[in-house]
């Protein structure tokens, strides 16, 4: 599932089950089965949809951590694009520490899962 119809599918899940959402119009339910049918969901089983939706907002509160492991001798501009190709793929290193041998560096990196939850705001 692409950005877009992810990005879609949340507007379905909050159409369908905001009180609110409901109270103020009446189309609603009718825009959340179009956008539905149009992102072919509309045989998609209730459950998965929510299941969906759980996981996005699970992903809100969790953080990935990566332990990184480079020579102790490496030089400054390898361990440059070394970092710049961790962060090109979202990682943040927040700590370069020796191993107690001296052999290798370890880098201490994390990230939040990638949900498209933290763009939704962005959307509006």
């Amino acid at each position: 599932m692409n950005k877009k119809s992810l990005l879609l599918l949340l507007l379905v899940i909050l159409l369908t089950s905001c009180e609110h959402v409901e109270k103020v119009t009446s189309n609603g339910d009718k825009i959340a089965k179009r956008l539905a049918q149009n992102l072919g969901l509309s045989e998609t089983d209730p459950g998965e949809i929510e299941k969906l939706a759980r996981d996005e907002v699970d992903k809100l509160m969790q953080v990935e951590y990566r332990v990184e492991e480079v020579p102790a001798n490496i030089s400054g501009s390898i361990l440059e694009k070394k970092l710049t190709s961790l962060g090109e793929d979202r990682w943040d290193c927040f700590g370069i520490h020796l191993s107690a041998d001296g052999s290798h560096l370890k880098i201490l990196c994390k990230r939040k899962p990638k949900s498209y939850l933290r763009y939704l705001t962005r959307s509006f």
